[in-house]
């Protein structure tokens, strides 16, 4: 849910997306660019790059060609992307959501789905 809200906005005001997943769910991401490019979305304009965050996370922010980084999740890795990009001398402009919780309550009389 939180990659569909960010890709849709990005992608509607005209952007390029690479999109790196969580690691704890990286198929739901990926399904998801699947979804998008039969939908008619071109080639290369969401590009999901799987891996660890001191791996791929850090190579994506400290790219020269990134130009925004969007974060959700916790305030250590959020700090962490922050003195990553200040590392490399390039502050981008920066939205980071970090250390909440989406909780969800399912009550007893929900509609099976």
């Amino acid at each position: 849910l939180i990659a569909t809200k960010k890709i849709s906005v990005a992608l509607a005001a005209g952007n390029t997306v690479v999109l790196k997943p969580p690691l704890e769910a990286p198929l739901t991401c990926l399904i998801l660019a699947e979804l998008l490019k039969e939908a008619g979305v071109p080639d290369g304009v969401l590009q999901v790059v799987p891996g660890t965050g001191p791996a791929a996370g850090e190579s994506l922010v400290q790219h020269p060609l990134v130009e925004r980084v969007d974060f959700t999740g916790g305030t250590v890795t959020g700090l962490r992307i922050a003195k990553a990009m200040a590392d490399v001398g390039k502050v981008k402009p920066y939205c980071a959501e970090l250390g909440g919780n989406a909780p969800i309550v399912v009550f007893d009389d929900v509609a099976s789905v």
